[in-house]
């Protein structure tokens, strides 16, 4: 073996006090890391649960928006479409327009739609 090799780089007054001071100091640094750890995932699950909490409630207002256009908007468009095509009928200009549009509405009504509200 060469000198590199048996050589530790520990000081010749190496001493068991020394020793134990940075063990002591090793331990404080460990303990301390594990609070900062601590307080950190802390923190974002906080963060996460208060981001939880909006996207719920915006979900619930969304679903209310949705569920009030299905039962109110719905049928008035229906009823609108269905008179549009019927002046269509009188009106053969009007014919072009009702070609390009009809691929995009559906004129059947849902199973549990309300009938549109007459006037």
């Amino acid at each position: 073996m060469n000198e590199s090799e048996t050589n530790l780089d520990i000081a010749p007054d190496t001493t068991v006090e020394t020793l134990q001071a940075e063990l002591r100091s090793l331990r404080t640094l460990l303990l301390s890391v594990l609070v900062v750890v601590i307080l950190l995932s802390g923190s974002v699950n906080i963060f996460l649960l208060r981001q939880y909490i909006l996207v719920h409630t915006q979900m619930k207002e969304s679903q209310k928006i949705a569920e009030e256009f299905d039962t109110k908007l719905t049928p008035v468009s229906r009823d609108f479409w269905l008179r549009l095509v019927e002046y269509s009928k009188t009106h053969p200009d009007f014919n072009p327009i009702i070609a390009k549009y009809n691929q995009f509405i559906v004129t059947t009504p849902p199973p549990n739609a309300a009938p549109a509200p007459k006037k």
